[in-house]
């Protein structure tokens, strides 16, 4: 029972079960990343090695799946724009999904548009929400049901409901983009984190409030300041056993933090959601940003190219044009995964379910609920992290069980 309860604390504060063996698990030995600071790379000779890692990734992918179809995840980013950009060369159909939420002018929408158009692609499938809520209940409660772990709701939702749309077409293979930011540091998360750890090591605190530590002011939605008990030694000594695997490397502060977030946080809270919902369907997924030698090579560049244009993937706006990706995809504005939350907190639809959690046991052993419901009730994000936990904790060990 010890185990599971540190992995709730985990869920609510990083939106992720923390692993011991997540990284020997994913093959990803991080002790061979060499850091190549000292060496003076140019963006022609980086931009080469996008090019040489991810076409070398998707020919070995042709060459074993000749003539089948394959899907897409495509938003409206340059980053699924890239690898549309390879797969549209190969001689099999590609088939385009593209998650439209709550309407036909969200950035998605509008910009994968253009993407589809520009590669070819022979289907370009746009999913919006069904805004039926009661029917996104019982799909999530089946999802977690079915992976017995928690996943995120709004975040789970629209990928439940692109598999729908690949099965019908017969696709099982799919790619997607997801890992560039992460590896170029580009959400604020990352960058605040690096700053805030600089801050505590010129008082000398750095090795006791580690960037893991750090972390889950960002990544827990606000959960962190309502845990119970407020302090859990036993668990903060574990999480400083997590990072101490990281910070045994070699490389540079910046490139710690992003080892971390491949290693325990940012990445494997995506692949759940994007990959695992996917594949416990049978469709296989594919991303050459997770390929073992792109992380690598990523890891290990200098500071200067995650920092340039303020933290902005640089180096993937380059590979973009060298791509003939379509200006307005580069220049549009950066834009999440789009859930209808206004409207669900609009109808108040969050509030009985608050009332739920609120009488419920497991969940108030690690978060003061009603503290949360009178302080921060409409914290959306919020909400959606408890009410995540809170069905996972009733599907999976109440006597009270939905169906």
């Amino acid at each position: 029972m010890k185990n599971i309860e540190n992995n709730i604390l985990d869920f609510l504060l990083y939106g992720i079960f923390l692993d011991d063996n997540f990284i020997n698990k994913n093959d990803i030995n991080f002790s061979n990343i060499n850091s190549f600071s000292k060496i003076n790379f140019s963006k022609s000779e980086i931009t080469e090695k996008f090019e040489f890692l991810i076409k070398r990734y998707i020919e070995n992918f042709l060459k074993e799946n000749k003539n089948k179809k394959i899907g897409i995840l495509l938003s409206g980013g340059i980053d699924s724009a890239i690898i549309l950009s390879y797969l549209s060369k190969s001689s099999c159909p590609v088939y385009a999904y593209t998650w439209g939420g709550w309407g036909e002018n969200t950035t998605d929408v509008v910009f994968s548009k253009i993407s589809a158009k520009k590669f070819n692609v022979k289907k370009h499938k746009i999913i919006y929400s069904k805004n039926n809520y009661s029917e996104e209940k019982r799909s999530f409660l089946k999802e977690i049901k079915s992976i017995k772990k928690p996943l995120n709701y709004h975040t789970a939702i629209p990928y439940i409901y692109l598999r729908e749309e690949i099965l019908k077409d017969g696709v099982d293979i799919v790619f997607n983009g997801q890992n560039a930011d992460t590896l170029c540091m580009a959400y604020p998360a990352p960058v605040h984190v690096y700053k805030i750890d600089k801050f505590f090591k010129f008082f000398l605190l750095n090795n006791l409030i580690t960037p893991l530590h750090l972390m889950r002011i960002f990544k827990s939605s606000g959960c962190y300041k309502y845990i119970k008990p407020f302090l859990n030694f036993d668990y903060e000594k574990r999480i400083l056993k997590y990072y101490k695997k990281i910070n045994c490397l070699k490389i540079g502060k910046q490139q710690k933090i992003v080892a971390m977030e491949e290693a325990f946080t940012e990445s494997p809270y995506c692949q759940n959601h994007q990959k695992e919902i996917l594949e416990s369907r049978g469709i296989k997924v594919y991303n050459p940003y997770y390929d073992e030698s792109f992380i690598k090579f990523m890891i290990s560049l200098p500071d200067y190219y995650r920092k340039k244009d303020n933290y902005n993937k640089y180096l993937f706006y380059e590979l973009a044009k060298n791509r003939n990706v379509p200006s307005e995809i580069i220049n549009k504005p950066k834009k999440g995964l789009s859930y209808g939350y206004t409207d669900f907190l609009e109808k108040k639809l969050h509030i009985s379910i608050f009332k739920e959690m609120i009488q419920d046991e497991n969940i108030n052993k690690f978060i003061d609920v009603n503290s949360i419901y009178k302080k921060d009730r409409n914290n959306f994000f919020l909400f959606d992290r408890l009410r995540s936990v809170y069905y996972f904790l009733k599907v999976n060990f109440s006597s009270n069980k939905d169906d």
